[in-house]
C-alpha cells in the first residue's frame, strides 16, 4: 500500500502471463471531499495491504463505490466486493457480462452519466477512435481514465504503459517513460478517420492533464542488478556468445541461445517482433549497436529510435 498523496494510495500486485512475465496489476483508494473512499479497479490485497486498506476504510464500510475502470480486470470484483458489500459495484459492460452474479450498480462507468455522479472528485476520460473492447481478446488497448482532483493523480492500465527495466537493462531501455499500448493498431476503429480521433484526444489529453504529477499505471517488474555482454563476429555481426546475470534472464537467453545455434546476425535477430513491454525488447539497442559497427544494414522495416519500444 503506498500513499502517493494524502487522500491517493495505491496496491501493487502481481499478474504473469503464461506464468512467466509479471506484467502486474494495480488498485488505487481514494479519499472523496466528503471525506469517505473511493477504489478504482480490483485486487485482492493481502496480508499487510489488507490490513491498511481495512483499517483507512473503517473495515471497508467507509468505501462508497468500487469502479472497475479497465474492461478486461475482472479477476477480482467478487473478492473487492465481499470486502466492501456495501459499497456501489460499477464497471463497464464487459465486467457485467463476465461476471453476471455480481450486483451490479445500473450505470456503467463509460457512460457520461455515470461519470458525473463522482465529478466532485474525479475526471474520466475513454480514448476517442478505439474500440474499449474489440473482437479480438487479446487486445487490451482500450479503458476509462480517470484522475483524482484532489491529488491530481491518474489511474490508468493497458492505454498508457510504463517500462521500469531490469539491471543493466537501464542502459539500452528509457526509464519510466509513457507509452502507448503496443496493441493500439488492433484496436482502431474499422472507419476512416479513427487515427486522426484517437491522435486529437491523445493532445486534448495532454493540454488538459498537463499538471498530473503521478501516473499509476501497471507495470512490468523492475530490479536493477545484471550484466549482460554480447559477443559478434566480423564482418557480418554473426553472434557467437554472451554473458549474462539478470533478473529473469533465462528470457533474453533463450532468444541469445538460439540465435547463437542458428548462426542469426545482429540485423536478422532484429527482424524478429519484440512485445512491449518486456525485458527481451531491451536486446534491441545492443544489436543495433553492432549493426552501426559492421557492414551490415539495419532492417529497414523496424523502428530506429527509443520509441517504439527499445
Amino acid at each position: 500500500m503506498l500513499q502517493l498523496a494524502d487522500t491517493f494510495w495505491n496496491f501493487r500486485g502481481s499478474f504473469k502471463i503464461g506464468g512467466l512475465l509479471d506484467v502486474g496489476t494495480q488498485m488505487s483508494l481514494i479519499r472523496r471531499a466528503n471525506g469517505r473512499f473511493l477504489l478504482l479497479d480490483s485486487y485482492d490485497v493481502e496480508d499487510d495491504d489488507r490490513k491498511k486498506l481495512l483499517r483507512v476504510t473503517d473495515r471497508g464500510r467507509a468505501i462508497d463505490a468500487i469502479i472497475n475502470v479497465h474492461p478486461f480486470h475482472t479477476l477480482h470484483c467478487k473478492a473487492m466486493h465481499e470486502l466492501a458489500p456495501q459499497a456501489r459495484l460499477i464497471g463497464t459492460r464487459r465486467h457485467r457480462e463476465h461476471q453476471p452474479d455480481l450486483p451490479w450498480d445500473g450505470g456503467m462507468i463509460e457512460d457520461a452519466q455515470t461519470q458525473n455522479e463522482f465529478s466532485d472528485d474525479l475526471e474520466f476520460s475513454g480514448p476517442n477512435g478505439i474500440d474499449l473492447v474489440t473482437d479480438d481478446s487479446s487486445v487490451h488497448a482500450g479503458s476509462v481514465l480517470a484522475r483524482h482532483k484532489s491529488s491530481g493523480i491518474v489511474h490508468v492500465d493497458d492505454t498508457l504503459n510504463v517500462l521500469a527495466a531490469p539491471g543493466i537493462l537501464k542502459r539500452y531501455l528509457p526509464q519510466s517513460q509513457l507509452k502507448f499500448h503496443p496493441a493500439l493498431s488492433k484496436a482502431l476503429q474499422k472507419r476512416r478517420g479513427a487515427a486522426d480521433d484517437f491522435a486529437a484526444w491523445a493532445r486534448d489529453l495532454s493540454s488538459h492533464w498537463a499538471d498530473t504529477r503521478i501516473v499509476c499505471r501497471a507495470r512490468v517488474e523492475g530490479r536493477n542488478e545484471g550484466t549482460l555482454t554480447l559477443y559478434a563476429a566480423a564482418p557480418d555481426g554473426r553472434l557467437i556468445g554472451a554473458d549474462l546475470i539478470a533478473p529473469a534472464g533465462e528470457h533474453l537467453a533463450h532468444i541469445l541461445a538460439g540465435a547463437i545455434q542458428t548462426g542469426t546476425t545482429a540485423s536478422e535477430l532484429l527482424e524478429m517482433p519484440f512485445y512491449h513491454p518486456t525485458i527481451e525488447e531491451g536486446l534491441k539497442s545492443a544489436l543495433r549497436t553492432i549493426c552501426a559497427a559492421t557492414p551490415i544494414p539495419l532492417p529497414q522495416d523496424q523502428d530506429t529510435g527509443s520509441p517504439t519500444g527499445a
